[in-house]
């Protein structure tokens, strides 16, 4: 799973999970278009080496996955991912951090039972109900204790 932005980028704050959840309306509608932009991006590249592979190229063309900067990329292609860039920094702004964009996972810093975590929400869900360890994965997700499922 890529981790597009570090923790130590994020601004200092601190969400409970109903704050967070309070702040969701907001945070969907940028992961939505973050997610929506990360799969335009990846079927735009995937496009372009499909294209690189059809004609007859020397072996010095490369495809973009292979690309050491965004200089190197097509105009098309710089600009889909500036446009993902633009709502990654849209979520740090509000102390997120975009963990997963193909699948919409997001956290948030807080606090589970007096120890600091991250809180964390995915696409789909209607509410912050699960937290992970700082420093952990995915993986490690586990339910908020008491987060009940918000009504739909």
């Amino acid at each position: 799973m890529p981790h597009l932005v570090s923790s130590d980028a994020l601004p200092k704050r601190s969400y409970t999970p109903e704050s967070a959840t309070r702040a969701l309306p907001l945070l969907r509608a940028i992961v939505r278009d973050a997610h929506e932009s990360y799969v335009d991006l990846r079927a735009s590249i995937a496009a372009h080496n499909e294209h690189l592979r059809g004609e007859h190229l020397s072996g010095d063309h490369v495809r973009i996955a292979d690309l050491s900067s965004a200089e190197d990329l097509p105009e098309s292609l710089r600009d889909r991912l500036a446009t993902l860039h633009e709502h990654i920094g849209e979520l740090r702004e509000l102390g997120a951090r975009l963990l997963d964009p193909e699948l919409g996972i997001v956290v948030v810093d807080g606090e589970i039972a007096g120890q600091s975590a991250h809180l964390c929400w995915k696409l789909g869900e209607n509410s912050f109900r699960y937290w992970m360890p700082l420093g952990s994965g995915y993986d490690q997700r586990r339910p908020i204790p008491d987060a009940r499922p918000a009504a739909q």
